[in-house]
């Protein structure tokens, strides 16, 4: 029993994963074949590789960059690059940030199911940049844990339900 449970705290630890197990499970849902339930599975969880590999280039060529830019300029300040909070998010708060992307879309779907907020956000990049953004900003307000998944969970379904009104929508499209 140690030995399972032991391996599935392994499995539920990796981001990748856990992307992996969202899409599977989206896919059971559908009722897609087998081939679909493969290659639905495997792009996410590649896809999150490929990304945290992006992001450990990232941020091990940001540092040095930022010393160049002090010494050659004789300033201090910081890189404005949202992709780099995006991968400096992803490499220290993976699983948080995972399990806050799962937890804001279920939390989105309860809440178009039981209130008048029918929306149900569907684009993905930006509520992962919001799960990046709401585990990095909880983190530093001393969240930790499951109070972090909570919290950064509610936020993420509950902005995903409500902004909708503030969205435009591009004619011809």
């Amino acid at each position: 029993m140690q030995a399972i449970l032991s391996f599935l705290t392994e499995i539920f630890s990796q981001p990748a994963f856990l992307m992996g197990l969202i899409a599977f499970v989206g896919l059971v849902a559908l009722r897609s074949p087998g081939n679909k339930l493969l290659t639905g599975t495997l792009k996410p969880i590649l896809g999150y590789l490929m990304l945290s590999a992006g992001a450990g280039v990232i941020v091990a060529n940001l540092n040095p960059l930022g010393g160049i830019i002090e010494a050659g300029f004789n300033i201090r300040g910081v890189i404005p690059n949202n992709e780099a909070i995006v991968s400096v998010a992803q490499k220290m708060l993976g699983v948080e940030t995972m399990s806050i992307l799962l937890l804001g879309f279920i939390f989105n779907l309860i809440i178009a199911r039981c209130t008048k907020y029918k929306y149900i956000f569907l684009t993905g990049h930006h509520s992962f940049f919001l799960a990046c953004l709401f585990s990095a900003v909880l983190q530093a307000a001393e969240f930790q844990g499951w109070m972090l998944i909570l919290i950064g969970g509610f936020l993420l379904g509950s902005w995903s339900a409500i902004s909708r009104p503030s969205v435009s929508v591009t004619p011809g499209r």
